[in-house]
C-alpha cells in the first residue's frame, strides 16, 4: 500500500469534494498519480503499476465513505491506539462518528439503544444482557460484572468497615450503605410510588412495594421447582433448600445456616443480646419474629386458623402442632424408648422421666 501525505501548495486553490482537484505526485517508478488533496491519502495502484512497483498487492480506497460493517468495526477498534485491539463480540456494533473534525469510535448495543465511546463501559453494559460476570472473587465463588461490586464484596471477607455514622456509631463497608443508614436519622424518603402515596428511603424497597402491592410481578424463578419470587435474594435463599448449602457458620459452635440474618440471631444466644423490646411490657427478645409473636398477646389477634375446626392461634408453629391432632402425625420420637409425640415440648417432658430414672 502506497501512502502519500498531504502536499501543501498555497498557490493552488482547494476545491472540496472534487475528484479533479488533485495534486500531481510522482512515485519511484516515474508514474504520476492524481491524488485528492487531503490528509493521509491512500493510492490505489493499477495492475500494470503493481509489476513496476515491485508487486504491491494491497488495494486502498480513495477515502470512500461506503464501508462494510466489518471494515468500520476494524477501523474503530484500532483508531484510538494502533498497538491495542479487541475482539468484536456478537452483541457489539462499532461505528465511527466525526466530532470536531476527528474520528471517534462509538459502540452501540444490538439489544437496546445504548451507545458509548468507552469500550470498558460497553462491556459492562452488554454483560447485563448476556449474563456474563467478568469479575470474580478469589476467596469464594462470587462473581459480578462491576469491579466496584467486587470491591464491596471483598469487605465481607476482610471485615473492613471504613464508613461510620456520626450519630450512632454504625459502621459499614461502603458509602452507599452509610447514605441509606443516615436516612433513618434524617427521615428522608426520596423514593415514591407512582401508583399510590407510598414513600421510602431505599430504591430496593420501592421495587418490592410495587411488585407486591400493585403489579404482582415475580421475575425470579426457581430452576428446580418453578417457585417464583419478587426479589432475587429470596430466590437465592430458597435455592439453598434444594442444594442444602449452608454458607454461614458460627465461630463459637457448629451451627450453620442458609442466611446471614439467621446467623446474627443465633450469635445472640452466645452474647445474650436482646435488642428487641416490647413497648407495652418488659419483654425483650433476640429477633423481630419473636417480638411479632409476643405482641399478639397484647392485641389478642389470632391470624392462624385451623381448616378442620374452630381453633385459632397467634403463632404459625402452634397451628402446625394443632394440625397434628387431626392428622395423627407424631414426628418427634424418644431415643430411649418407643415413645413419639406431635411436638418437641412433649418430647422434652417425656425424656426428663428417663433422666430422673437414671439419677435414682
Amino acid at each position: 500500500m502506497a501512502r502519500v501525505d498531504q502536499v501543501n501548495d498555497s498557490s493552488q486553490e482547494r476545491v472540496p469534494e472534487c475528484s479533479t482537484a488533485c495534486s500531481p505526485i510522482q512515485d519511484n517508478s516515474g508514474q504520476q498519480h492524481s491524488v485528492p488533496d487531503d490528509n493521509a491519502i491512500f493510492i490505489k495502484e493499477e495492475p500494470h503499476d503493481l509489476q513496476e512497483a515491485g508487486g504491491i498487492t494491497e488495494e486502498v480506497d480513495f477515502g470512500s465513505t461506503e464501508q462494510s460493517e466489518a471494515e468500520v468495526c476494524h477501523n474503530s477498534a484500532t483508531q484510538m491506539d494502533a498497538h491495542q485491539s479487541h475482539t468484536i463480540s456478537a452483541a457489539e456494533k462499532c461505528t465511527e462518528q466525526s466530532v470536531a473534525g476527528e474520528k471517534t469510535k462509538i459502540y452501540s448495543c444490538t439489544h437496546c439503544s445504548y451507545i458509548t465511546p468507552q469500550y470498558s463501559i460497553f462491556q459492562r453494559h452488554v454483560s447485563k444482557h448476556t449474563g456474563d460476570k467478568i469479575f470474580g472473587c478469589e476467596v469464594c465463588g462470587y462473581r459480578s460484572n462491576h469491579s466496584t461490586d467486587l470491591k464491596r464484596h471483598m469487605t465481607t471477607h476482610t471485615g473492613e468497615k471504613p464508613f461510620s455514622c456520626q450519630v450512632c456509631g454504625f459502621k459499614c463497608s461502603n458509602s452507599q450503605n452509610i447514605k441509606r443508614h443516615m436516612r433513618k436519622h434524617t427521615g428522608e424518603k426520596p423514593y415514591s410510588c407512582g401508583y399510590c402515596e407510598f414513600k421510602c428511603a431505599q430504591s430496593s424497597r420501592l421495587k418490592m412495594h410495587i411488585r407486591t402491592r400493585h403489579t404482582g410481578e415475580k421475575p425470579f424463578c426457581c430452576e428446580y421447582c418453578g417457585l417464583q419470587f419478587a426479589e432475587s435474594h429470596n430466590l437465592k435463599s430458597h435455592l439453598r433448600t434444594h442444594t442444602e448449602e449452608k454458607p454461614f457458620s458460627c465461630e463459637l459452635c457448629d451451627f450453620k445456616c442458609t442466611q446471614s440474618n439467621y446467623l446474627k440471631t443465633h450469635m445472640r444466644t452466645h452474647t445474650g443480646e436482646k435488642p428487641f423490646s416490647c413497648d407495652l411490657c418488659d419483654f425483650k427478645c433476640a429477633d423481630s419474629r419473636s417480638m411479632g409473636r409476643h405482641r399478639h398477646i397484647h392485641t389478642g389477634e389470632k391470624r392462624h386458623s385451623c381448616n378442620f375446626c374452630d381453633y385459632k392461634t397467634a403463632r404459625s408453629t402452634s397451628l402446625k402442632t394443632h394440625l397434628r391432632t387431626h392428622t395423627g402425625m407424631k414426628p418427634f420420637s424418644c431415643e430411649f424408648c418407643d415413645f413419639s409425640c406431635a411436638d418437641p415440648r412433649s418430647l422434652r417432658r417425656h425424656q426428663s422421666t428417663h433422666k430422673q430414672a437414671i439419677t435414682h
